[in-house]
């Protein structure tokens, strides 16, 4: 047995401040002190320590050992373990693909790299704008964006006999030029440029062949012809203007112009053409350039042009190269027959026929022009003519007047009420015939529409909507009677204004223009108008203290109109402003003794935009308790006054209220209270209590 500090211990007992490192051992020490274990393994109960044993005095101590803290945490065995990523060479990385990359570590185009904290698996992105290099030599001032690498594109200038190299160099090109003794460029003709040399600059001044192109010019058939020559005439002209005369009895005249050429000289060749045939009448050749003046003959026998037949000339122009163009002349015919014409004469200015006007001094009509046929010489577009009479096809109104190809206006005309005007159109062929075509007439109507009633309703009481609680943008109105006994209701629009209770000069219009309905077929209907939320509405109602009127507008089919107002609606979404009730006649009483009677006055009730409408009063036993009790039911009052309820049966002890509630014209109540009056009776037993 061991004796230490005052304790007995048996053999192997264990020393209770450590019971691991230290027991009883009389063989092996001292009775009156614990031997140590020195050596023996034990547990400090330390996570952060490792290789715990027992010391020569009596302590279990452990080697301490630390985990990375970033991606490592104690894994309780005397170990770490990971929690972030991976490790690797004794620091934090991440895991990226099976491989460990130490964290910072950037990706090859410098725009992505480790960082644990962002994303332990996976490469995160630098900022956007980082600095990086994208390893193509044509791009520059590369930088990051969402983790690629890149620049801004740029090309160097293409090759040139006068580079000699060329290459992107990162940032900008570099260009080896040859010398200004290399020739870059050999003259090919007499046309064309000389020879050229390089600047020195890279560039040759001209590396291409220069153009000798032929503008191309027009071959015209004019409407006359001569009937006293015999041959063909070529004539060269100023400005490059050349005239082919084709004459005979029945020959033509034709204009050749606009063939010019910059070098070397132009000629040409031509063709007489018969629509019909595959081979040209008559043939010649004239053979002109840039010099040429004066005059050239050429004689042309047995012409023999066909009454009725059609015929072209064809015309090649051909330059120094041996480049041609060719154009065509119109087509000439002999024609007998006028211009029919298969299309409407629309009265009015527009695509649209309109039956009715209001205007009194002008007419119009619109056509369309290739309505008119002619299926030989075809028509004449200068030639186009209006008049106007009483009946189609009449121009005793007004007589013929040149018009344009589509359409026509007749001015300083003293046109009738009431009265169908018709417009009749000419226009001739190209050989001076002339066809007619006349209009369906349109209607003069001087009057306005007949104007009716507008009414917005009221949805909740009916009639006419005076004034407007709710919160609303929707509205709902009758038109009734409107009419023209003329030329009919032709459309219907509307349009809402208002202006402040304060201010009623002060009006304003919805934003939007006049919006179309349909009121038809007999020119009554309910209109719903639900308003966008703009100057006229706010928060999805019509605007408080607000006057509200509908603005309608009725047209007819010769376009007068006639605005009719609806009633005007006010806003008023604010309830009356309560005034003071008291109990009794006078001042306010807050006990009686009478308990058959209750009185009460009340003034000050009243409403600043509809004015108070009704007022009620009612008579409470407890008011505003569970035990509340109606004594006398609501009566209509004055907004100011007084009353007086006889014959009740009051209770004494309790406390009887009196309630007013007024109401104003759009239908908002507001209700006051007295503060009550307590019955306190006296009885004859009570007076000899004293």
């Amino acid at each position: 047995m061991c004796y230490i500090q005052g304790t007995c211990y048996n053999l192997k007992d264990p020393n209770p401040a450590s019971p691991q490192c230290q027991i009883c051992e009389p063989n092996k020490g001292q009775n009156w002190r614990f031997y140590s274990l020195t050596g023996n393994a034990c547990d400090d109960k330390d996570i952060w320590t490792r290789g715990d044993s027992c010391s020569a005095d009596g302590l279990c101590v452990g080697t301490p050992y630390t985990c990375l803290p970033d991606c490592q945490a104690c894994d309780g065995n005397n170990g770490c373990k990971t929690t972030r990523g991976c490790v690797t060479a004794g620091k934090c990385g991440c895991s990226i693909n099976g491989q460990c990359y130490v964290d910072g570590a950037p990706t090859p185009n410098m725009c992505q790299k480790c960082d644990i904290y962002s994303n332990a698996n996976g490469w995160t992105n630098l900022a956007d704008g980082a600095i990086c290099d994208d390893g193509n030599a044509c791009t520059r001032k590369d930088k990051c964006t969402t983790g690629a690498c890149g620049g801004d594109p740029f090309t160097c200038p293409a090759d040139t006999p006068c580079i000699k190299s060329n290459a992107c160099n990162g940032d900008s090109c570099t260009i080896v030029s040859r010398p200004n003794t290399y020739r870059c460029y050999k003259q090919q003709d007499a046309c064309d440029w000389q020879d050229q040399y390089c600047t020195g600059m890279a560039t040759c001044p001209q590396n291409n062949l220069k153009g000798v192109d032929i503008a191309k010019g027009t071959v015209s058939i004019l409407r006359y012809s001569i009937p006293t020559a015999t041959k063909l005439v070529y004539k060269a002209a100023e400005s490059g203007t050349f005239y082919l005369m084709m004459t005979q009895n029945k020959g033509v005249r034709a204009k050749l112009s606009g063939f010019t050429v910059p070098c070397g000289g132009v000629s040409f060749s031509w063709e007489l053409v018969k629509a019909t045939d595959t081979q040209p009448s008559v043939t010649g050749v004239l053979k002109a350039n840039s010099e040429d003046t004066g005059t050239t003959d050429i004689t042309v026998a047995n012409l023999n042009l066909d009454n009725g037949g059609v015929y072209k000339i064809l015309v090649t122009a051909q330059n120094v190269r041996s480049d041609t163009q060719q154009v065509e002349s119109q087509l000439i015919l002999v024609d007998t027959t006028p211009p029919t014409f298969s299309a409407t004469v629309n009265d009015g200015n527009a695509k649209v026929n309109i039956q009715y006007q209001a205007v009194t001094t002008t007419l119009s009509a619109y056509w369309d022009p290739n309505g008119f046929a002619d299926p030989e010489s075809g028509r004449d577009m200068t030639s186009f003519q209006i008049g106007a009479g009483l009946k189609a096809y009449e121009t005793t109104v007004a007589g013929f007047t040149a018009s344009k190809a589509n359409e026509g206006v007749l001015n300083n005309l003293k046109l009738q009420h009431n009265t169908r005007y018709y417009i009749t159109v000419s226009i001739a062929n190209r050989a001076g015939l002339r066809g007619q075509a006349a209009s369906n007439g349109v209607l003069v109507d001087t009057t306005s529409p007949v104007s009716g009633t507008v009414t917005v309703l009221d949805d909740k009481k009916g009639g006419k909507l005076v004034y407007l609680a709710a919160c609303s943008r929707q509205i709902e109105a009758t038109i009734v009677n409107f009419k023209d006994d003329e030329s009919g209701l032709d459309s219907f629009q509307w349009q809402l204004c208002k202006h402040p209770l304060t201010s009623p000069l002060q009006l304003s219009c919805s934003q939007q223009d006049y919006v179309e309905f349909a009121c038809f077929p007999d020119n009554s209907c309910k209109l719903n108008v639900t308003h966008p939320e703009d100057g006229m509405v706010k928060n999805g109602c019509f605007i408080n203290e607000y006057s509200y009127q509908l603005y309608i507008r009725a047209r007819n089919r010769a376009g007068s109109l006639i605005e009719e107002l609806s009633n005007r609606f006010i806003v008023d979404r604010k309830p009356p402003i309560a005034g003071v009730v008291n109990d009794g006649l006078a001042v306010d009483i807050d006990d009686q003794s009478d308990v058959q009677t209750l009185t009460a006055n009340w003034q000050g009730f009243r409403d600043e935009i509809s004015g108070i409408d009704t007022c009620e009063l009612a008579a409470f036993e407890e008011y505003g308790t569970t035990d509340v009790k109606k004594i006398v039911d609501y009566v209509k009052v004055q907004a100011s006054g007084q009353w007086t309820s006889d014959k009740l049966n009051l209770i004494n002890g309790k406390t009887y209220y009196i309630n007013v509630k007024c109401q104003d014209k759009a239908g908002l109540s507001k209700e006051m209270t007295t503060d009550g009056v307590v019955i306190e009776a006296v009885t004859l037993s009570g007076l000899f209590d004293y």
